[in-house]
C-alpha cells in the first residue's frame, strides 16, 4: 500500500515570513532544478493530507519560527494489526 503524508501548520502566519509546502508535477520533476508547480501556505489548524509518492518539501522559514505536525501512515499497516487482533467473537454476528 501506498504512503500518506498529513501535515498540519501549527504556526500563525504573522510569527514568521517565508516557509509553506511545495508541491512538482510528474512533468517539472524530471527537469533538474525546476520550480515547484504549486507552493501551499494554509493558516493554523488547517489539514493538508496527499499521497506519499508526490514530490513535496517544505519551504525555507526567513524568520520567526513555523511549527508543523507531520505524520505518515500506510493503510496496509493498520489494516494487518487490526485482522491480526480479530477474535472468533469479532467475527460473530451482532444480531
Amino acid at each position: 500500500d501506498k504512503q500518506s503524508v498529513l501535515a498540519v501548520p501549527l504556526s500563525d502566519s504573522a510569527l514568521y515570513e517565508g516557509g509553506g509546502t511545495a508541491f512538482w508535477s510528474e512533468e517539472t520533476v524530471a527537469r533538474v532544478a525546476s520550480a515547484p508547480t504549486l507552493v501551499l501556505q494554509p493558516t493554523a489548524g488547517t489539514a493538508l493530507l496527499f499521497g506519499g509518492e508526490v514530490t513535496h518539501a517544505a519551504r525555507p522559514v526567513t524568520s520567526g519560527a513555523r511549527l508543523v505536525y507531520v505524520a505518515s501512515f500506510t493503510r496496509r499497516a493498520l489494516n494487518e494489526r487490526v485482522e491480526a487482533q480479530r477474535t472468533e467473537d469479532d467475527l460473530a454476528p451482532i444480531f
